[in-house]
């Protein structure tokens, strides 16, 4: 609802108040905030308590904490529960929030005790992060820029923060190791803001930074079920879908593949912050090159980023 209203918003030519702007992204945040995290403790956090990696030495404690009901899974459910009051004060209903409008958002804001009880929502949340999943304040885990500050940060915290925790058992298990990908990245931009600016900015990577273009992107649909010819690129606004029922071996699927620049690409968490040159993203990435391990870690970095702005 954010993307298509921002759309017609464009369409439309709508002057949308500096109020509307506020609260679609106060929306938005929420729900990525929350996305990131239930996706670590929902579902990642729990794999990394399976039985194959008994042996290993930080298992003990991760079963203990990240297991299905362990001791970190229900104290994250619990936060998120409160968390996700937001959804209800500012986009009206969760999930499928309709309150989005390309003017803005149809929840009207004008009691200052529905703000202070969301207010106290967030801050709840906020501690509790701090508290559990970093250990510390979100002031002073943003002043680690660097892996060498990363590597102080872990040795103080001996895992006894959630993040810790994964940062050291992951490395250990070695998701270092696994889900390498293309190391090229783009973002279109996250959180679109009045002067026209995004909170994170969009972008390309291939070794160097450069501006995004939506004019570099084309769908292939040489390997899909749909009928092709001498140019089977294009860019979607010149898309064909017309669909192939000849017998074409080659063809295995009705999924379109896209390519930036003609070149296979990373989208998500990952590339917003390596768009967005976070430094300790950008550090670890020249440290470790990109892996499972320092994607879920980017997830977390956009997770805190926006957490902190969201104040």
């Amino acid at each position: 609802s954010y993307t298509c209203s921002n759309a017609l918003r464009d369409l439309f030519q709508v002057e949308m108040p500096a109020n509307g702007y506020h609260i679609k992204n106060i929306v938005l945040g929420v729900e990525n905030i929350q996305n990131h995290f239930t996706h670590f403790y929902l579902l990642f956090g729990p794999d990394l308590a399976h039985s194959r990696y008994k042996k290993k030495l930080g298992y003990n404690t991760v079963n203990r904490r990240f297991r299905i009901n362990g001791d970190s899974y229900k104290q994250f459910v619990n936060l998120r529960n409160d968390f996700m009051n937001l959804m209800g004060i500012f986009g009206g209903r969760w999930p499928h929030n309709l309150a989005m409008q390309p003017g803005g958002t149809s929840q009207i804001l004008n009691d200052r005790l529905r703000l202070n009880y969301g207010y106290s929502h967030y801050l709840a949340f906020k501690e509790g992060i701090e508290s559990i999943f970093l250990g510390c304040t979100i002031k002073e885990w943003r002043k680690i820029d660097t892996y060498e500050k990363l590597k102080i940060y872990l040795e103080k915290q001996k895992n006894k923060s959630d993040l810790s925790l994964f940062l050291q058992t992951g490395i250990e298990f070695g998701l270092d190791k696994l889900g390498k990908g293309p190391e090229k990245y783009i973002s279109s931009g996250s959180y679109d803001l009045m002067d026209g600016s995004f909170l994170f900015k969009p972008g390309f990577y291939d070794g160097e930074f450069k501006k995004f273009s939506h004019n570099q992107i084309t769908e292939a649909i040489k390997f899909s079920f749909f009928e092709d010819d001498e140019k089977s690129s294009r860019h979607p606004f010149q898309g064909k879908s017309q669909p192939d029922n000849g017998d074409n071996k080659e063809k295995y699927s009705w999924v379109k593949a896209p390519r930036y620049d003609d070149q296979v690409v990373e989208t998500g968490p990952l590339a917003r912050m390596m768009v967005h040159q976070d430094p300790l993203v950008i550090d670890l990435f020249r440290h470790k090159g990109a892996s499972v391990w320092l994607r879920m870690f980017a997830r977390f970095q956009e997770a805190i980023r926006t957490l902190e702005v969201l104040n």
